[in-house]
C-alpha cells in the first residue's frame, strides 16, 4: 500500500506501508518523521485528516482527539496508532519533519565485500 502525506502548501511525501504496519514507522524509510510525541494514540500530536482511502486504529486511541471541530468536518485519525487498509492520502495537522540519512548507519549495514578501497 501507498500513503501519501500532503502538506497544506502543497508539498507531499509518498512510502510504501506493509500491512500491520503503522505509518510513522513506514514513513521512517523514506527520511520522513510524523510529529509524533506519545506514541500510543493519546496526544493527538499525529492527527491527520484522511482525504483518500482508509486506515484503522490498532490498540487505544483517543475518542476525543479523534472528534471533528466544527460540524461538517470530517474528524481525524492517530497516525502514531493508523494502519492502511488500502492506498490512503493524509494531510497532518501538523508538518512533518525531513531527516537526513544517517552514513555511518548505512555504512554499517554494506557488508566489507562490497565496500570500495581504493
Amino acid at each position: 500500500m501507498t500513503v501519501t502525506l500532503e502538506c497544506a502548501d502543497g508539498e507531499s511525501v509518498s512510502f510504501p506501508c506493509e500491512p500491520g504496519q503503522d505509518i510513522p514507522t513506514a514513513a521512517t524509510g523514506v527520511g520522513c518523521r510524523p510529529r509524533v510525541v506519545c506514541g500510543g494514540g493519546g496526544c493527538g500530536a499525529c492527527r491527520a485528516v484522511v482525504v483518500e482511502g482508509s486506515v484503522e486504529h490498532q490498540g487505544g486511541v483517543s475518542q476525543a482527539k479523534l472528534e471533528a471541530p466544527e460540524p461538517g468536518h470530517p474528524g481525524f485519525v492517530l497516525m502514531c496508532r493508523a494502519h492502511p487498509l488500502e492506498d490512503v492520502v493524509l494531510r497532518p495537522v501538523h508538518r512533518w519533519m525531513r531527516r537526513p540519512v544517517n552514513r555511518m548507519s548505512e555504512a554499517l549495514k554494506t557488508p566489507a565485500s562490497q565496500t570500495k578501497t581504493d
